[in-house]
């Protein structure tokens, strides 16, 4: 892998997509609370063991060859083999199946809300921002990234008029991959993860008459295409450092939400435009990752607000990376969101589900509390208060995890502060710019 980074071996297990279940339930026990993710599609018939999972087993499947006919032993496992990162990588990025893996149902849930946005005390956080003079002013002043493979015309973010809606807007962002507006290609032979951006921006942004499925719908969104896959190269290919540059100098925007990870070291460019983001005060918050032990960049960056997940009873959920580096949890199992599908390709079909999962979508949630919160106090009142711009960041961080719910038996060292709850954090006061401190070298 570029730049010197470790290449972890993960096991690969080929298996028909019925028996995955079974086969996770056998491995639930070994994880002591966790669940979800354990067995990720990377094709039509192989899913990748999340390391977590294969650490976790490794304690008593001491040996490579007791380890694997363990796994052998699965139900419907037909064959066990180690991959190397770059190996699951190459393998994922030529898949047919997306991680979210499933067809959406249009099952929308009962009384309008999603259960993981109820679960972070989003609408006590609305509410209590509603009770505000100009608070839909302020929330729409509120300019937000998205860095991901790009948006389709989907109407849960409004009605479409000249390639934008009211709140998203394609015009203003770019297309890094083939140029042009930010759009998402779905047709029904491209070979990245079609919708991705569509289905995380749902969670951000979305908005219909059935059901709101966006944490901080209202504000502003400039989508970016600038990868195919939520498994990224930043080393060499995903522009992020043009991205967060454009979208502060051009757009102003003052939150970016990134639900990608690069498992390699990342190049210095890339790193520097972390450090001049946060320079900038944008609060840049990304997902720890996937299916690797290991925080992925730019989630391992030491400026941004890193989002691991838990499923929705509080437990962790066992697809996602942990560690120090994570400042806190966010639903990541089950998520209710919005998908393109183009099993005709001359024409979308724009459907909705709950078949989520991953730090993408814990990212969004995050991203989302950010939004809200700078509408709660006003960018004006923040850079009255903080004389320096990494401040806001700071604050955010700070409050954000103070604020967050701590489950009994919760361990901080892997998962952070605790659960978002974004009520909780609406009410939180300012520290004082005298307790923070700056994270630039």
């Amino acid at each position: 892998m570029p730049n010197g980074q470790a290449n972890p071996s993960f096991w690969v297990l080929t298996m028909p997509r019925g028996a995955v279940p079974k086969a996770e339930k056998k491995i639930v026990a070994f994880l002591k609370g966790e669940s979800g993710g354990i067995l990720k599609a990377i094709s039509r018939d192989k899913y990748v063991l999340a390391r977590p999972a294969q650490q976790a087993m490794r304690a008593r499947y001491d040996t490579h060859f007791l380890m694997r006919d363990f796994l052998k032993g699965l139900p419907g496992v037909i064959w066990v083999t180690s991959f190397t990162g770059d190996q699951v990588k190459k393998v994922y990025e030529i898949g047919m199946l997306d991680p979210d893996d499933g067809i959406a149902t249009d099952l929308f849930p009962a009384g309008g809300i999603a259960e993981h946005l109820t679960f972070v005390k989003a609408p006590a956080a609305w509410e209590l921002l509603r009770k505000k003079s100009g608070w839909a002013k302020d929330l729409a002043d509120v300019w937000v990234a998205h860095l991901d493979t790009g948006v389709t015309k989907h109407p849960v973010f409004g009605t479409w008029k000249n390639g934008t809606t009211a709140t998203v807007r394609p015009d203003l962002g770019i297309n890094y991959i083939e140029g042009g507006p930010p759009f998402d290609p779905v047709h029904i032979n491209y070979a990245g993860q079609r919708g991705h951006g569509t289905r995380t921006l749902s969670t951000l942004a979305g908005t219909n008459k059935k059901t709101l499925l966006g944490m901080a719908h209202g504000a502003t969104f400039v989508p970016y295409r600038v990868t195919n896959t939520s498994v990224i190269d930043t080393f060499s290919a995903t522009p992020l450092n043009k991205a967060l540059d454009h979208a502060w100098s051009a757009n102003g925007c003052r939150v970016a939400s990134i639900s990608l990870g690069d498992p390699c070291n990342p190049s210095p460019t890339n790193t520097l435009a972390i450090y001049d983001a946060y320079a900038n005060g944008m609060i840049v918050v990304a997902a720890a990752g996937n299916v690797t032990s290991e925080v992925t960049f730019p989630g391992s960056h030491p400026c941004t607000i890193t989002a691991g997940g838990v499923n929705l009873d509080g437990t962790p959920w066992a697809g996602g990376s942990r560690g120090s580096r994570v400042d806190l949890c966010a639903p990541a199992n089950t998520i209710f969101r919005a998908e393109t599908v183009a099993l005709n390709p001359k024409k979308p079909d724009h459907v909705y589900g709950k078949q989520g999962d991953g730090t993408s979508y814990a990212t969004t949630l995050i991203a989302g509390a950010a939004a809200l919160w700078l509408a709660r106090w006003t960018i004006k009142h923040l850079e009255a208060t903080y004389p320096k711009p990494w401040m806001i960041v700071e604050a955010f961080r700070s409050v954000v995890r103070s604020s967050a719910e701590v489950p009994p038996g919760w361990d901080s060292s892997r998962f952070g502060a605790g659960i978002l709850n974004a009520h909780a954090l609406l009410q939180t006061s300012l520290p004082d710019p005298a307790q923070l401190r700056s994270r630039l070298p």
